[in-house]
């Protein structure tokens, strides 16, 4: 088995979540905040959606992933999901006003002024999909 050998300038320290690679973390260079998740990692665009999609600073919102050619290839492709039989896949998305699409991980946090997030808790204590589903 090969051993872990960090990447210079990215130290694992911290991840978020299974169905993405390490979107969020605190890496060398930066100062550790206590309790926070960190920065996003290098090439990911992280942001915090409001209610009606726009990111924001400062106040709560949803954790989200903008949908590249690069991160649509690091993030899961749905949960599989069907009542009649047929199978579909669904991720959690949603398209702002600019037309980019944002992979939204369930979770809720803020950004404060220096571009640490913050994890605040589940947007989704009780699942929003209720019918079975499967993960891809």
């Amino acid at each position: 088995m090969a051993k872990y050998v960090p990447r210079p300038g990215y130290e694992f320290l911290t991840s978020l979540q299974t169905e993405t690679i390490l979107i969020c973390g605190n890496f060398d260079g930066f100062p550790i905040r206590q309790g926070s998740m960190g920065k996003p990692s290098p090439g990911i665009d992280l942001a915090i959606l409001n209610g009606i999609g726009e990111s924001v600073v400062g106040e709560e919102g949803e954790i989200a992933v903008l949908i590249t050619p690069m991160s649509q290839n690091l993030i899961f492709r749905g949960y599989r999901q069907g009542s009649d039989g047929n199978m579909k896949v669904v991720r959690p998305e949603r398209t702002d006003k600019q037309g980019q699409r944002w992979y939204l991980t369930g979770d809720r946090g803020y950004i404060d002024k220096d571009g640490y997030f913050w994890f605040v808790g589940r947007d989704d204590d009780v699942n929003a999909l209720t019918l079975p589903q499967t993960f891809c």
